[in-house]
């Protein structure tokens, strides 16, 4: 993305880097999206609501459905942010058999997970979710995922 300004920041298609491992089961769909919000005073100056621009803050969601008639154990998802993002403390969120859409107002109401990878097991698949220094999230399922399933996992980074 380059800003009305000229300089050159990260955009949607770069601004981090999803990784999946299933160690067994059927194939997991997997969609990553993003929404992005911008200070006052850069809409003020002219910028766009949605530009990956310096302060601009972004809520990724990775919703999964398995759509096999199997079922896939020991899932998991990290996401490597992009430098040019700064995760937000205490910001991962989950939600179990998600058929809403990934939407902020859907973060806001899902379930919180601390940063630390403490074996949370929480929700109907067990899902921990933690964070490391190097800037990576993880969300790991502890438990079976039934074909059909589906979840959503959230958190929130800051364009540096």
């Amino acid at each position: 993305y380059t800003g009305f300004n000229g300089i050159v920041y990260a955009g949607p298609t770069n601004a981090s880097r999803l990784t999946i491992t299933i160690v067994q089961g059927p194939v997991i769909q997997v969609t990553k999206t993003s929404f992005v919000t911008n200070t006052a005073s850069y809409i003020a100056l002219g910028g766009g609501g949605n530009d990956f621009a310096p302060g601009a803050e972004v809520i990724f969601a990775i919703s999964w459905t398995n759509s096999g008639s199997g079922t896939a154990y020991g899932l998991t998802f990290s996401d490597d942010l992009d430098s040019n993002l700064e995760y937000v403390a205490n910001s991962l969120k989950y939600v179990d058999n998600a058929r809403q859409a990934a939407t902020p107002v859907n973060y806001n109401a899902a379930a919180s997970l601390s940063d630390a990878n403490d074996n949370e097991d929480l929700g109907a698949y067990s899902v921990d979710g933690w964070t490391n220094a190097g800037g990576q999230i993880r969300f790991d399922y502890g438990a079976a995922i039934p074909g059909g399933a589906s979840g959503t996992l959230f958190f929130k980074a800051v364009v540096k």
